[in-house]
């Protein structure tokens, strides 16, 4: 079962902007206001720490009493900082911090980062969130939510890979569990951090089951760099649409999120099931491949593939048109004397 409920949310964001910093909190706030507007959109106060210093107006400002400063719980409080000596500080008090370094010098932070350029609340939410081993939700359906896998799920996912002639079509089968989990933590915890995307579980919304997988994936087929598109789904729910449904959806956020331009998809000749699947999404072959001695088909995936053509809209808003109940009236008007 899939536990939905946000449990780590942001109440307060401290900026430490100091002597190390290239910037001041009021920079920022001048320079990057949709920053700040995204916080705000999120109920997320933002304060500086020389704000907080001077309203206590104490010459030590003590980790500890920043939750009952910011009316906040520890654990729902961020502290960014350019500063060595706070850093350690905040995580001597368990704060979760992140490092603001645009120099790219050393800082004792976990996450760092050089620009505020392009960054907004999911950035911060994110690298909360798997500081805290929460796993992200990536998109929603009308009848399913993908989200990042998480340890308690492996169960059921190794499950779901044991089904009869589910994984015929798959290179690896994953047929020893211990093997499977520790690879798969192993996954987890530097995958998704690091690429933002990976394989996402795809849990039914009713029930919060996990019943399968849909993801992108960095590879090199045929000797180019490719993000390819994998999909996996459990029996009882295949021929129900949920299969496009989850593949449309992973396409959407790619595309959206990451502005990819082309997604493959490598399918064994035979298995048909999965090409009517890919067409259905708008795929297209593009040229037979070989991998490991092995052929497959590339299908190729661009943003303007899902767009109709100019003919076929034409055609389509005829047909519309030339209905069997009202064809005899379009002639009657076409042909009156």
């Amino acid at each position: 079962m899939m536990n939905t409920k946000e449990i780590f949310m942001f109440a307060a964001i401290i900026f430490d902007l100091g002597e190390s910093s290239n910037l001041t909190f009021t920079d920022i706030q001048v320079q990057y206001p949709f920053l700040f507007s995204d916080f705000s959109a999120h109920s997320t106060q933002c304060i500086s720490w020389d704000e907080l210093h001077k309203s206590q107006d104490c010459s030590e400002l003590c980790f500890s009493d920043l939750p009952f400063l910011l009316h906040c719980k520890k654990q729902e409080l961020l502290f960014v900082s350019s500063e060595i000596d706070h850093l350690y500080q905040a995580k001597a008090a368990n704060v979760f911090s992140v490092g603001y370094s645009p120099d790219s010098s050393f800082l004792p932070t976990t996450y760092c980062f050089e620009t505020f350029e392009d960054l907004g609340y999911s950035y911060f939410d994110h690298i909360f969130h798997r500081y805290n081993k929460s796993p992200i939700t990536i998109t929603e359906t009308p009848r399913l939510i993908l989200r990042e896998l998480s340890e308690q799920d492996l169960t059921s996912l190794f499950r779901i890979y044991q089904e009869p002639g589910l994984t015929t079509y798959m290179d690896e089968k994953n047929t020893d569990f211990e093997d499977f989990y520790g690879r798969m933590c192993s996954y987890i915890s530097s995958v998704y951090s690091f690429f933002e995307y990976g394989m996402w579980g795809v849990f039914l919304k009713e029930t919060g089951e996990l019943i399968g997988e849909c993801g992108i994936q960095s590879d090199v087929l045929d000797g180019q760099e490719e993000i390819q598109i994998g999909y996996l789904l459990s029996t009882p729910y295949q021929k129900k649409g949920m299969a496009k449904e989850m593949i449309q959806a992973t396409l959407q956020y790619a595309h959206s999120t990451f502005s990819f331009q082309r997604i493959v998809a490598q399918i064994l000749p035979n298995n048909t099931a999965s090409i009517a699947t890919a067409k259905s999404c708008h795929f297209r072959l593009e040229k037979r491949i070989k991998k490991a001695d092995t052929a497959y088909y590339l299908y190729v995936w661009k943003p303007e593939n899902s767009l109709p053509s100019k003919e076929h809209s034409v055609a389509q808003s005829v047909q519309e048109k030339l209905k069997d109940n009202t064809l005899s009236e379009v002639y009657k008007k076409c042909y009156k004397k």
